[in-house]
């Protein structure tokens, strides 16, 4: 299991990223993710501060 931290996340999110293209990579590799509770609340706290 391979487990994301909120930097990571949110950099995700940006096409054409690094962690765009690992993300992709370990879903069709069919690797299982993980997300703490506590980095998925920061993920959503960044977005909704940006607005």
């Amino acid at each position: 299991m391979i487990h994301l931290d909120t930097n990571f996340l949110i950099d995700a999110l940006l096409p054409g990223s690094t962690q765009e293209a690992q993300l992709v990579g370990w879903l069709n590799a069919g690797e299982t993710l993980g997300v703490s509770t506590v980095a998925w609340g920061e993920f959503l706290w960044s977005h909704l501060k940006r607005g």
